[in-house]
């Protein structure tokens, strides 16, 4: 059990997002009162096969959940708002606050976890509003990124005020919309800022990021030099991305088809958060009218630039049709998205796969097409010298990346760095910051309808099956006089060969045979659970022998009547 957090001051608790890319939580406190920023997920790894989704380990708030007064939300992105609705009950179904797009994102996501109002309760907010949740008072500043609504937050305390940046970058000519509210910045910087919470996720980019229009008007060259059919795969949420490459397949006549459901979803929000032009919606034809669209006129948004098992791009790299859809030799695919750390291997097979069918690959390996949203070191430096902060708290990366920003804020003696990972509770006022505490934190794996610790037996048995794979042995005994009647019967999965698996199976099940006459040998199974331990242990032992990998073992004595 985690424990009941302390009352007084005023102190800050990464639960997620600061030692790596996503799951993002941060939990203030202040004089007794709880809020959090973000309640984002991230995605699995080898270490937990077949679980769905990771969400953040949330037993600190759950044990201190009469609290919480509200969740606050940055943008409306998976590593920022997807975790909330697996987390909803444990969270106490506090009082949500984003913004309008942000808002509709997240309704969505609810509704597919059949959450209804009353069921939930989420304020849009207003530039320029307050609002008050304890003794917080949070306002919403616009920040440019790659999705509409993005937003800075001023957290005012009786303490002093906190900013925590979300994700940015300082477009000065964005696609969608207008560029970060920087007067608002300076102004609150005026006013005094005790600590800011930076992103840190491109701290190590010198100079400026490019901006989305320059992007865009790369792209519009790309794209217009193609024979064929056209398929882009940005991140289903980077909806600025979305809506230029559409307006460019338009000025060149194509038609659009937008393949994937979560791509489908993003739009339909846009539509009623009136971010997607009218004109557009002329263009966009199903998958079903796709199919009658010549191949040099259509453009397709795909889903799978990290090359998810499941995900569209990554069943069309076969070559074979999927839903009326298929890649063809001389089509072009532009994985408009930064790969994320650890997919390289998947995404370069992917590559590999799609090379093969014939197409031309573009990524941003190879081609300017995709620009990130998240500052370089100039617009960092350019918010430190707007809000002018006394402590920095390098928010929003892997360790290596806060590590970096914490060198940037002092080679230019931008402020006094407080370096925090997970789990480090750091008290802020009153008195000098110091890290007072050290919360229990990790991961949680959204699996199927169910919820796993990270140290779950069922996970550490599902790694040792996709490293050492399955055998069953089964034997028969009758009911009554406990002689066998049948078996053993040795079943694998994962672990032989088709060609030598006769011989194999041959020799584990002599090895059974031998190992059972030993111990029972007046031919009675007269202890059950004893015999499928001597079967278990010499099943691994023969297949340890004969294949060097002793494979997980079921045994089952079956007592026949």
């Amino acid at each position: 059990m985690a424990k009941k957090a302390s009352q007084q001051g005023l102190t800050a608790l990464p639960l997620g997002g600061l030692d790596e890319i996503g799951l993002n939580l941060m939990v203030y406190e202040c004089d007794g009162d709880m809020i959090l920023v973000d309640v984002g997920l991230t995605f699995p790894d080898e270490y937990a096969p077949g679980a769905d989704i990771v969400v953040p380990d949330v037993s600190y708030i759950r044990d201190n959940v009469e609290r919480l007064k509200g969740i606050f939300i940055t943008h409306a992105h998976e590593d920022h708002i997807g975790a909330l609705p697996y987390l909803w009950e444990e969270l106490g179904k506090a009082p949500v606050f984003a913004t309008k797009f942000t808002e509709r994102v997240l309704t969505g996501k609810m509704e597919q976890f059949d959450l209804l109002p009353p069921e939930y309760n989420i304020h849009v907010t207003e530039e320029g509003e307050r609002y008050k949740a304890g003794c917080f008072e949070v306002e919403y500043v616009s920040i440019t990124h790659s999705v509409p609504g993005s937003a800075a937050l001023i957290i005012r305390t009786p303490y002093g005020n906190i900013v925590n940046t979300g994700d940015y970058k300082l477009d000065r000519n964005p696609v969608l919309g207008g560029p970060s509210n920087l007067e608002r910045l300076k102004q609150v910087g005026e006013e005094g800022v005790l600590a800011l919470f930076g992103d840190s996720t491109d701290i190590f980019g010198d100079g400026e990021k490019p901006s989305e229009t320059e992007l865009s008007e790369n792209l519009d060259v790309v794209i217009a030099g193609q024979p064929k059919a056209i398929f882009v795969s940005p991140f289903a949420s980077n909806f600025e991305r979305i809506l230029s490459v559409s307006e460019i397949a338009v000025k060149h006549g194509r038609k659009i088809c937008y393949a994937g459901r979560s791509i489908q979803n993003m739009v339909q929000y846009a539509k009623e958060c009136d971010f997607f032009p009218d004109y557009l919606s002329e263009h966009v034809v199903d998958m079903s009218q796709a199919k009658k669209v010549a191949r040099d006129k259509i453009l397709y948004f795909v889903t799978g630039s990290q090359a998810q098992p499941n995900a569209m791009l990554n069943r069309l790299s076969s070559g074979d049709e999927f839903r009326g859809v298929q890649i063809c030799e001389g089509d072009t695919v532009i994985l408009s998205s930064r790969h994320i750390p650890g997919n390289e291997r998947p995404i370069q097979h992917m590559m590999n796969k799609l090379t093969k069918i014939g197409a031309r690959v573009l990524s941003g390996h190879n081609e300017f097409v995709h620009v990130g949203g998240h500052g370089h070191k100039d617009e960092t430096k350019q918010v430190y010298e707007l809000l002018k902060p006394q402590y920095s708290v390098p928010s929003y990366g892997t360790y290596t990346h806060l590590k970096e920003h914490q060198k940037f804020v002092e080679d230019n003696k931008l402020a006094q760095c407080l370096f925090i990972t997970n789990g480090d509770k750091l008290h802020l006022a009153p008195e000098e910051p110091k890290i007072i505490e050290r919360i229990d934190t990790g991961r949680c794996y959204v699996d199927g309808y169910n919820i796993l610790d990270e140290d779950k037996f069922i996970l550490r048995e599902r790694r040792q099956l996709s490293f050492d794979g399955l055998a069953t042995v089964t034997l028969g005994i009758d009911f009554r006089s406990k002689a066998i009647v049948f078996g053993p019967i040795v079943k694998t999965k994962g672990i032989i060969d088709e060609n030598l698996q006769d011989d194999v199976l041959d020799l584990a099940i002599s090895e059974v045979e031998r190992s059972l006459a030993g111990k029972y040998k007046n031919g009675r199974i007269d202890d059950p659970l004893e015999a499928e331990e001597v079967m278990r242990q010499a099943v691994r032992r023969a297949f340890g022998r004969e294949r060097g990998r002793k494979p997980v073992t079921v045994p089952l004595v079956v007592e026949v009547q």
